[in-house]
């Protein structure tokens, strides 16, 4: 049990626990617990006494230090707890401006792709531009046509009398005095040939004549029927844009695989009026002529039988492109 003495100062101590520091309870609370004789308890009781009322403001350094070291628990300062208050602080700003500058960095880039730059104007071209423009392209079209039209037949041997003799005569002479002169001397040779000479050369000019249609058939046959088609077509093209080449039949490919196009109502009547012999003591302009009013005054009733003749022909040519040229022909307009 405390002595009285302790007791007292206790009570003292406790009285005034509001008006005193932590470190002040903390003391009052180890003389609560001192249960040693009073001569023991005498110098604790004047530490206390000096402790609780020589100071009623704040405690001194050497007060803390002495409760922090009996109590056995550390206590941060004012600076420390400041400094650690403002780390968090400045963390949680930093980090807010970086939010905002990656937010005005994507509101940018977004404004950026929002409003593209103009794409600059094409240069107008001049006239002497265009022209070769345009030149150009008819070049590489006619070039194209060219390919296309598969110019390779094999070349032709002379296929008469008069052109075997050319040929014969100016092969590895050069030509003296212009070609013109050569021929008109070449002339009055091929007339006074004896006529054993004659009949030979127009028996190479029969054996040329069939070697030439054997080699040119094999030329079509090695290719399809619709490359043939489209050749020709090209040939037909370059013949009516460009007018080549000059010569009138050598655009046209002989082609016996290819179908033959349809006949007109018109056709069959021509036809049959003509092969009647009504029209014989006519020239054929004069019969085309008399048979073509007829044709116009002819009633629906009698051209009937040609209409069918032409769509049973019809029929016949859609059939044979599709079977030969594996294509549909275009409508007539």
């Amino acid at each position: 049990m405390p002595s009285f003495i302790g007791r007292i100062a206790a009570r003292r101590l406790a009285s005034s626990a509001a008006a005193t520091s932590s470190s002040r309870l903390v003391i009052a609370k180890q003389l609560g617990r001192v249960s040693c004789p009073l001569q023991s308890s005498l110098p604790l009781l004047r530490a206390g006494f000096v402790r609780a009322y020589a100071t009623p403001g704040r405690p001194k350094k050497t007060d803390t230090v002495a409760t922090t070291q009996s109590t056995g628990r550390p206590r941060k300062t004012t600076a420390a707890a400041a400094g650690a208050t403002k780390a968090p602080a400045k963390k949680a700003a930093a980090a807010t401006k970086t939010k905002k500058a990656a937010t005005a960095t994507k509101s940018v880039k977004t404004k950026k792709k929002a409003s593209p730059a103009p794409k600059p104007k094409k240069k107008e071209l001049t006239e002497a531009q265009l022209a070769k423009k345009e030149l150009l392209k008819i070049r590489l079209e006619k070039s194209e046509l060219k390919k296309k039209a598969l110019f390779t037949e094999p070349k032709a041997l002379p296929s008469n009398p008069w052109m075997l003799y050319v040929t014969r005569q100016s092969a590895g002479t050069p030509v003296v005095g212009g070609m013109t002169a050569k021929m008109v001397t070449m002339a009055e040779e091929f007339k006074s040939l004896s006529h054993s000479e004659k009949e030979e050369l127009q028996r190479v000019s029969d054996e040329n004549k069939l070697k030439n249609a054997a080699a040119y058939k094999a030329w079509v046959e090695s290719h399809k029927p619709e490359v043939i088609a489209e050749a020709q077509n090209a040939r037909n093209l370059l013949k009516r844009k460009y007018d080549f080449p000059k010569a009138n039949n050598s655009h046209r490919i002989q082609d016996d695989r290819q179908p033959k196009k349809s006949r007109s109502s018109w056709v069959f009547y021509f036809r049959a009026r003509h092969g009647s012999g009504d029209y014989s003591n006519m020239s054929q302009q004069e019969a085309l002529k008399a048979i073509a009013q007829e044709w116009k005054g002819l009633p629906t009733v009698d051209r009937q039988p040609f209409a069918d003749l032409a769509a049973a022909d019809l029929t016949r040519y859609k059939k044979q492109v599709e079977e030969t040229l594996h294509r549909e022909i275009s409508p007539r307009r």
